[in-house]
């Protein structure tokens, strides 16, 4: 499962789409490691409206399974294992590393399996974290170890040269320092929000408009928050 990494395809989902909502499947999987099964949601198709402040999608399939979790080795199925990895994997979830994480947000446990690696992928350890703000909030938000390996990724998986959707996850860290209060650090993520992808320009510029309010409204609980749609400063702005 990789993070969205492609900045046109943001802009695909923040439009809004006039398709048929999708519709719940179960199905069962077996874990990589042991085997053992267990069933999960999934669905075959899902219509997107939009994006939240925090860059979550606004999506009609918020039932699926999110990162599939194992029963009973508590293994997070975050992405397709290669057999040397699956080798690596079982030798960690012998450590109080993982022992530990596991009591934690399943995302942190997927992200501290990916660090251990021999070859990890920085995006993908962002993008887990990410996405555990999204799908875990209180799990995440209120454990200070999961917010600075939150902080720690995205310094990381900023450093990439290549990353090209890059801006908007600066932004989706500027709602973190907003909420944290380090209104520095935010003011500084919104400065480098910047693209050479032509067809992002106008989103980008939507963003930084939101972000920038926010900066300067940091206690508006209605559009200042993670889970506040982007297109309501959108609403807001064509009012005005």
């Amino acid at each position: 499962m990789k993070f969205i990494k492609s900045t046109l395809l943001i802009l695909s989902l923040s439009a809004s789409q006039s398709v048929w909502a999708g519709m719940p499947i179960d199905k069962e999987v077996s874990c990589a490691i042991g085997g053992e099964k267990f069933k999960t949601t999934s669905t075959m198709s899902c219509t997107t409206f939009g994006q939240t402040m925090s860059m979550q999608p606004i999506t009609s399939c918020e039932f699926v399974t999110k990162l599939p979790q194992c029963p009973g080795n508590k293994l997070p199925m975050y992405k397709e294992f290669s057999e040397a990895e699956l080798l690596e994997i079982e030798k960690i979830m012998h450590t109080e590393a993982y022992k530990d994480a596991a009591t934690k947000s399943r995302y942190f446990l997927a992200a501290t399996i990916e660090q251990s690696l021999s070859s990890p992928d920085v995006v993908e350890i962002f993008s887990l974290l990410q996405q555990g703000l999204w799908y875990t909030p209180k799990q995440s938000y209120e454990d200070s170890d999961y917010m600075r390996a939150y902080h720690k990724s995205a310094k990381a998986a900023f450093a990439q040269e290549d990353y090209e959707s890059k801006p908007f996850w600066r932004g989706a860290q500027a709602m973190v320092f907003i909420g944290e209060g380090n209104l520095t650090a935010a003011r500084n993520n919104i400065k480098l929000m910047k693209t050479d992808n032509a067809e992002s320009k106008d989103y980008l510029k939507s963003y930084k408009r939101a972000l920038t309010y926010c900066l300067k409204n940091p206690t508006d609980d209605k559009l200042c928050q993670p889970t506040t749609s982007l297109r309501e400063h959108t609403d807001k702005n064509s009012t005005q």
